[in-house]
This record gives C-alpha cells, sequence and structure tokens, in this order.
C-alpha cells in the first residue's frame, strides 16, 4: 500500500508540473544552491519507513553528478569557512544519520562506484548494537548500528562526524546534559579515529535552545551544525557569508522518495514540505520520537 508521504508528495510533484509555464525563468541567478540530503537508511529487502530504495539512492546520485556538483564533506567546510567556492549553481552533499550497517552494506558501494564521498554522522554510544531509534523499539530482526572496525575501514568514503554520544534531545535537555552529551562524542572520535569532528547533526534535527549556546559550541570546536528540514541551503554568489553555519538545512522526509519527487525538488518544488519544518511542528514530532 502506498504511504501517505508517498502520496503527498506525488500530489506536490504533480502540482509542481502542472504550473511549470506559469513560474517566471531562472535567467542569470545571483545564488548558489546546496542541497545537503539527509538519509538514514538504505533499503535492500524490506522497505522502511526511515529508507529510501537502493535504486532511487543509485538514481539520485546519478541525477545529483548531472544537475550540478557532489561534494565532498572536506570541500564543503572548506566553503564554509570562506576558503572556497561553490563550483555550480547545484551542489549536492550526501549525509546519513544514526550509522545504520545498510549505509556500508547498500550505500558504501555505490558510493565508492560513483567515486564520492559523504558525510555519516553516528552516535557514538550506539555503535555495536541493534537499533535503538524508533520505528525499530519493540521490534525483532532490529538492524543493527556500525561497529568500531567497520567505522575504521569505510572512512575513504565516509567522513565520519559527530551525531552525539547518546542520541539525547539536544533541544529539549539542559545546557550540561548537551555539552556532556557533546564532550563524551567529541572524546570518543580523539580517542578511537584520532581527529575531532568539526559538525554535528543534532540528535532529532533540533539545535539547542538555552542563551549563547552557540559559543559553547564554537568553543569545543563545532563550526557547522545541521538541521532537518525540507530545502536547500542558498548562498550568495561565492560567498559563505550570512550562511548560519550551526543551524543548517537538510532535505529530509526521504521516505517512499522517487526520482520525480527528487527531481521536482531541484527545481523548486515540495517546499510547502517547509511547514514540516515549522519549530512548534518538530517540536511535536521530537515528543513523540524521544
Amino acid at each position: 500500500m502506498m504511504s501517505r508521504a508517498r502520496q503527498i508528495k506525488d500530489v506536490l510533484s504533480w502540482l509542481h508540473r502542472l504550473t511549470s509555464s506559469l513560474r517566471p525563468g531562472t535567467g542569470e541567478t545571483q545564488t548558489q544552491d546546496v542541497f545537503i540530503f539527509c538519509y538514514h537508511r538504505i533499503n535492500t529487502r524490506e522497505r522502511n519507513p526511515l529508507g529510501v530504495d537502493l535504486h532511487v539512492f543509485k538514481e539520485q546520485l546519478e541525477l545529483f553528478a548531472s544537475a550540478g556538483t557532489l561534494l565532498n564533506p572536506e570541500a564543503f567546510f572548506l566553503f564554509l569557512q570562506g576558503e572556497k567556492s561553490l563550483p555550480s549553481a547545484k551542489n549536492f552533499l550526501v549525509s546519513f544519520d544514526d550509522g545504520y550497517a545498510s549505509t556500508v552494506e547498500a550505500a558504501f558501494p555505490v558510493l565508492q562506484k560513483a567515486g564520492a564521498r559523504a558525510i555519516s554522522f553516528i552516535a557514538t554510544d550506539h555503535l555495536g548494537k541493534e537499533s535503538p531509534y524508533s520505528p525499530d523499539r519493540g521490534q525483532p530482526n532490529k538492524e543493527l548500528i556500525l561497529t568500531l572496525d567497520e567505522v575504521k575501514d569505510t572512512q575513504s568514503v565516509y567522513l565520519y562526524q559527530s551525531h552525539g554520544h547518546r542520541h539525547i534531545d539536544y533541544f529539549h535537555s539542559s545546557r550540561e546534559s548537551v555539552l556532556a552529551d557533546l564532550s563524551a562524542s567529541l572524546g570518543w572520535f580523539e580517542r578511537e579515529l584520532g581527529y575531532r569532528p568539526c559538525s554535528i547533526a543534532y540528535p532529532f534535527g533540533l539545535a539547542p535552545r538555552w542563551a549563547d549556546w552557540q559559543e559553547d559550541f564554537k568553543q569545543a570546536g563545532i563550526i557547522a551544525g545541521f538541521v532537518t528540514g525540507s530545502h536547500p541551503l542558498r548562498a550568495r554568489m561565492n560567498s559563505s557569508e550570512e550562511i548560519p553555519l550551526l543551524a543548517l538545512p537538510r532535505v529530509g522526509y526521504l521516505t517512499d522518495e522517487t526520482l520525480t519527487h527528487t527531481r521536482a525538488r531541484l527545481s523548486g518544488g515540495l517546499t510547502i514540505l517547509r511547514a514540516l519544518d515549522a519549530p512548534w511542528v518538530r517540536k511535536i514530532k521530537s515528543g513523540r520520537r524521544s
């Protein structure tokens, strides 16, 4: 049966095509887009609500390469620091959350064949365990989370970065709890992988909210923070100024994604999904998953 997410995106994609002739041409633009796609799982057998089908993932990578430039994480971070320009009007960055085994078993060979690199945000306390995340709770045959050895063996494709230590909700937790969790995560990276991450994808997609939290994160060495969104990061041509470095939007909601949906996103369609990014909506969703 077709999911509600699939039905909604089908309707939005159809409306976008229907109204394409009414929209003005783009012409020369003074802005550049970075579509930071947020994946969780790759579906190879049974379909998971957090997964995208393997054949769709392959097609998306081909689409990204033909529609613009597929960035590697290091180049993207250099751009954020003002040390490198974006190469295209449309740029793409692939990222994964939670460190599911399918990121290695299914996505790794596809990315490797394409000569692409991606960011994998991992909650360091969950490595080597069964998935503790919704919708796995209470379900048999949970997907496994990567082991330390798998992390070490796949760094040619993945730049591993922080998703916290215990995957606590940074939006609802106290300053002390969040900074302790962040410190535990960063410490793990230094001990086990020999480097300190420069970025974090906030668990549940919401940034902290205490006063001056951004200064706390900068002091910890975090230069970039990623939130869940449904729209691209827009930058002025050849400039990283005015970019919300600790609130970088990612394109989520990939449940039952098809290539038609992805094409609509790249031309400005499905942006109505930004309503799902409203703070009060995100708060409700976070509360349900915590």
